[in-house]
């Protein structure tokens, strides 16, 4: 049988913003995006975005908007088997839109060329929010199903910070973090799969001309799935090599999931990688100009 049975769908969207720069280090970006769906008639998304710099060390960015977003092709009509890894997700193709207000701001510090220090939050209030939703457990054949549901009301809040430092001409550190909350409001339960806690770090080492070593890391706190239930938390890492033969070659050897951190289909509602570590190589040829 098809995994995604056959579906037609027909769309166009417009998209309009002007750029007006107000004066002594202010913009304001206002723009429209209309959007015709064959399933779901036409819509507009207005958004207005702004931004101020004071100095050439502070940036201050703002932005307030509509969302639109109908079912992607997949969420309406997918039939996704994978009992093989413990899980099964089911297409749902009730779906409708979902429609939301978002509103976000950032603020960037430069206190000197080899420091960039930044800081943003944002939040959303969304209707018919197209989520995953847990439907159960075949405990004999341990696979968990899941499929897309609308949630009639739900907002998301949240902030990220991230600092990057050029330790010197051949190292460069970038560290952030990211905070998530999300509620349903007719469940008043958070929404599934959407880990609280995130920590990202990377190193970009050039350690000849030629050679390049890229290593990064990433921190994922446990998730919500359902009351008593949760995804746990993972460690992440990947390293990533990159050798400029020649002018011309360039060579790409890396892992991810370097940890071999994956799902276990035996634990319910587990949502970590589905597969384990990952080893690739690369080749880039370009021709010098």
């Amino acid at each position: 049988s098809s995994e995604v049975p056959k579906q037609t769908f027909g769309s166009l969207a417009l998209y309009s913003q002007l750029d007006w720069r107000v004066g002594d280090g202010f913009a304001l970006l206002p723009g429209v995006r209309g959007e015709w769906h064959s399933r779901y008639g036409f819509v507009a998304a207005p958004r207005l975005a702004g931004s101020y710099k004071p100095s050439s060390k502070w940036i201050f960015r703002a932005a307030f908007g509509r969302g639109f977003r109908v079912p992607s092709a997949k969420e309406y009509g997918f039939a996704f088997d994978h009992s093989s890894l413990g899980y099964v997700v089911e297409g749902n193709p009730d779906l409708l839109p979902e429609k939301s207000w978002g509103v976000s701001s950032e603020a960037q510090y430069r206190p000197t060329t080899d420091v960039k220090l930044r800081v943003g939050g944002y939040a959303n209030w969304v209707e018919k929010l197209i989520d995953t939703a847990f439907v159960g457990r075949d405990a004999t054949a341990q696979v968990d199903t899941y499929s897309y549901v609308n949630v009639g009301r739900a907002r998301t809040w949240g902030y990220e910070t991230d600092a990057k430092f050029h330790v010197s001409s051949q190292l460069t550190s970038r560290i952030g973090y990211a905070y998530l909350d999300t509620y349903n409001v007719e469940r008043q339960r958070p929404l599934i799969g959407r880990p609280p806690h995130t920590i990202k770090s990377s190193l970009d080492y050039q350690v000849t001309q030629r050679l390049d070593l890229h290593l990064h890391h990433r921190l994922v706190s446990e998730s919500y799935i359902d009351d008593g239930l949760t995804s746990p938390a993972f460690v992440s890492v990947g390293v990533r090599c990159a050798y400029q033969a020649t002018r011309e070659l360039k060579l790409h050897l890396g892992v991810e999931n370097a940890l071999n951190v994956q799902r276990q289909s035996a634990r319910v509602g587990d949502q970590r990688p589905q597969r384990g570590a990952a080893a690739y190589v690369g080749v880039v040829w370009a021709t010098p100009e």
